[in-house]
């Protein structure tokens, strides 16, 4: 449907996509940034986040203008049209990539230090400029190898515009506070990122077996 697609007119798809991608995210060429290669990644444009377009844009640049290795870089936000119904496009820095959930139960000592200090500096630059991700599971973390050393990125950071967030994420890695009252701040992002760094560590979860109507 390139007729209705008009991020079509700006962005170059590579077929050969050797990542593993999330769905409706591509390997693109930038055309109108020299053929800069980026992620593009389309979601579904609920009503509602239509109608704070504005206010997520704000949101957007607050976290488009953090530069730091363990964050993948953020570039354009828009409202387009896909497959004939509205999205918001998003681009992001590209690498080649695993996810970090490939790591678990694979790394020595040296190699979860160095991962853990990344997760751990990426998410502080995030609450020095006073923002949080609200949601951390190892699905929004990737790893990048760069002549041998481990460099891991939030990915799908800033915000969630998925309105099935909470179900694309273990409820062993969310913080009680958000599934039982709903609440999210920087203390539910340092609680997720704990127990991450747990399961990375030790291939399991500190607590086990933890449903969503558990923890409720």
């Amino acid at each position: 449907n390139k007729e209705d697609e008009n991020w079509y007119k700006a962005y170059e798809i590579i077929e050969n996509n050797k990542n593993d991608l999330p769905e409706n995210t591509y390997e693109v060429r930038d055309i109108e940034d020299g053929n800069r290669p980026k992620l593009l990644s389309l979601y579904k444009a609920d009503y509602k986040f239509i109608a704070n377009f504005k206010r997520l844009k704000v949101t957007f640049d607050s976290f488009s203008s953090i530069y730091h290795r363990n964050l993948l870089k953020l570039f354009d936000f828009d409202l387009t049209t896909f497959n004939k119904e509205q999205h918001f496009l998003i681009t992001r820095d590209y690498f080649r990539f695993h996810y970090l959930s490939e790591y678990f139960g694979k790394i020595d000592l040296d190699e979860f230090i160095e991962l853990a200090t990344g997760l751990i500096n990426g998410l502080k630059a995030i609450q020095t400029n006073k923002l949080a991700l609200n949601l951390i599971s190892p699905d929004i973390i990737i790893v990048v190898n760069d002549n041998g050393r481990l460099i891991p990125k939030f990915f799908d950071w800033g915000f969630d515009l998925s309105t099935q967030s909470e179900n694309r994420t273990n409820a062993e890695f969310i913080a009680p506070e958000t599934i039982a009252l709903n609440q999210k701040d920087k203390r539910s992002d340092v609680y997720s990122l704990g127990v991450i760094l747990y399961y990375l560590a030790f291939n399991r979860y500190p607590i086990e077996n933890s449903s969503e109507e558990k923890i409720k």
